[in-house]
């Protein structure tokens, strides 16, 4: 072996060595930044809480305060005589009390508490405080509720799509990924990972604070304590509801971001993930010592070698992907036949635009296509049938009249319209009333228009308009221009009703390629 060939093959390794260091830099770099974006956020949201329970807290004060004023002070009655039957009087005010949350409670499922509340023709004034405490529990985790899953839903959105730009930024991966469903979303909180999903542990967690609010009241007048001792035991029993809620709020926060992680990872085609600890003086020895090993993405498991380990875990995630350069990794869009890469040095806001918000959406390309019941695979040229995500089933819809395009577009590659498996499957999952209104005018609109105008923001693209009986068809259709890839066929990308009034306004401001009139 030549020493020139033993220095270059030593300088390819150094140089492997190099591209491996500056790849971890920069995933280390990325989990520390989101780490600290996603704490902050859930942070925002602890502090959004507590100002509730603050809130919540001071209303009952003063429900207390006002109970020992009234009979106590006021009537001059004992706390023995506290426990009496309300009068009528004191009743209806009561029930003005109730009126104050009766939809706020009613929109949280507990109608029938409520009712039973109603029917009591003669309540206690112990019973009327507890009461009071028990409304004010239903709204603050109603709030509580609504408000966590709406951060869930967000984190679990915002991980999918940075993690999907981040390795496309790394490693040269293509757009074709899969949009956020938000029936996916809402499977995934339904789906209990600790024994029950979020939601329930709320409810749990109410009841748990309601009963030991109930019986701070119950045993202060019993034992005659004074307001200043009940309020204080009232706060100690808020903060430790607090802190359950803002333990809550960081681990099913952490949660959904490693499962859009892990989708993410899917879509981009990774195949291995690096364990990430939070490497401080609060990191347990469980999670630091997975630090930096290295797992199959097929055997994660939660709570194993995947996190969240524990409640308020901060660990987190990173692919493992090649320092690549001059090679990437193509993929083909099956609406465009195109085959396509990620631009590198866009920020995740120019690349939200162009690939999640932008013309590629118009294609909503799907991780896994499936076959349609009444599509006929198409047939390769070499006589193979279609491979998956190469050359996607398409059904032949027939031939457009081109010379009005072609006026206006240029030369065609082809009259040959398309429609693809993954469209139709849309209409079927997000449009199932449709299916019949397409099946039957879809091709006829696209084939045989009344009026056909440009698309004005999506280049070479047109609306088709068929009128039926009781609506008018609009059907877009991308083009193949001859300035696009080879192979590219006319394709159908969507469709939709359009009411005359609104056609006249799309009329006014488009471009009209042909009119039957």
């Amino acid at each position: 072996m030549s020493s020139r060939s033993s220095s270059s093959r030593q300088r390819t390794v150094q140089a492997m060595a190099a591209a491996d260091k500056l790849n971890g830099a920069y995933w280390r770099k990325r989990a520390i930044e989101l780490a600290e974006k996603q704490k902050r956020e859930d942070d925002d949201l602890c502090l959004r809480f507590h100002r509730e329970y603050e809130r919540i807290l001071h209303e009952l004060d003063k429900e207390i305060s006002i109970f020992y004023a009234r009979y106590a002070a006021n009537e001059s009655v004992s706390m023995a005589d506290a426990r009496k039957l309300l009068r009528d009087a004191e009743l209806e005010d009561f029930r003005m009390s109730l009126d104050e949350f009766r939809d706020k409670a009613l929109a949280g499922g507990f109608d029938k508490e409520l009712e039973e509340v109603y029917l009591r023709s003669r309540i206690s004034r112990l019973q009327a405080l507890q009461t009071q405490v028990e409304l004010r529990m239903m709204e603050l985790f109603g709030s509580q509720r609504d408000v966590l899953r709406d951060h869930l839903q967000e984190r679990y959105t915002d991980t999918y799509y940075r993690t999907v730009y981040a390795v496309s930024q790394q490693a040269d991966v293509a757009s074709t990924f899969a949009r956020i469903d938000p029936q996916t979303v809402e499977k995934i909180l339904a789906t209990p990972w600790v024994g029950s999903e979020f939601s329930s542990r709320i409810w749990a967690d109410k009841d748990k604070l309601t009963r030991e609010l109930m019986q701070t009241l119950s045993h202060g007048f019993v034992r005659g304590d004074s307001l200043d001792r009940m309020t204080k035991e009232f706060t100690q029993r808020m903060g430790v509801s607090e802190s359950r809620a803002a333990t809550l709020i960081h681990t099913e926060s952490a949660h959904m971001a490693a499962e859009a992680a892990e989708q993410g990872y899917r879509e981009t085609g990774v195949q291995s993930y690096r364990f990430e600890a939070a490497l401080d003086l609060k990191t347990c020895a469980v999670c630091g010592a997975l630090d930096q090993r290295e797992f199959p993405l097929a055997e994660r498991e939660t709570g194993i070698n995947y996190p969240p380990l524990h409640p308020r875990c901060r660990c987190t995630t990173v692919p493992v992907t090649e320092f690549r350069i001059g090679s990437k990794r193509a993929a083909r869009n099956p609406a465009t036949g195109k085959t396509e890469y990620v631009e590198k040095k866009l920020t995740y806001e120019e690349w939200w635009k162009k690939y999640v918000d932008g013309d590629v959406k118009t294609s909503e390309p799907v991780a896994e296509p499936t076959k349609s019941a009444i599509i006929k695979p198409k047939i390769a040229e070499n006589g193979d049938a279609a491979v998956q995500n190469e050359q996607p089933i398409y059904r032949t819809l027939g031939k457009l009249k081109t010379e009005y395009l072609e006026k206006r577009f240029g030369k065609l590659q082809t009259d040959e319209l398309i429609i693809m498996d993954e469209r139709l499957e849309h209409i079927r999952e997000r449009h199932p009333e449709d299916v019949e209104l397409f099946e039957k005018y879809g091709a006829a609109a696209a084939l045989e228009p009344d009026t056909v105008l440009v698309d004005g923001k999506h280049d070479g693209t047109v609306f088709m308009v068929k009128g039926l009986p009781d609506t008018n068809l609009n059907v877009v259709v991308r083009l193949a221009l001859d300035t696009d890839d080879t192979g590219r066929k006319n394709s159908i990308m969507t469709f939709y009703r359009i009411r005359e009034k609104n056609l006249k306004k799309l009329i006014n401001k488009s471009e009209v390629l042909y009119s039957k009139e």
